[in-house]
């Protein structure tokens, strides 16, 4: 009886060796990620989702709101 449960577990263990390495093997690969669209391409495209290739930083002014400033203090 103890051969009997010993092949069982070995059996068991095969088995589930196995449709782990089949698991494995069969898994979907993650797509690779796109390139980004150019510029222009970026200019080109509208419709629902343009506004994500819109770069907020380009909306910022490069101007510095504390240049200039004297310290009342000094």
């Amino acid at each position: 009886m103890s051969k009997n449960i010993f092949y069982f577990i070995l059996a068991l263990v095969v088995l589930l060796a196995i449709g782990g390495v089949a698991v494995f093997l069969t898994q979907q690969r993650a797509p690779q990620a796109e390139p980004q669209p150019t510029a222009s391409a970026q200019q080109e495209e509208e419709g629902l989702g343009s506004q994500l290739y819109e770069n907020p930083a380009a909306k910022v002014p490069e101007a510095n709101p504390l240049e200039g400033y004297k310290n009342p203090f000094e």
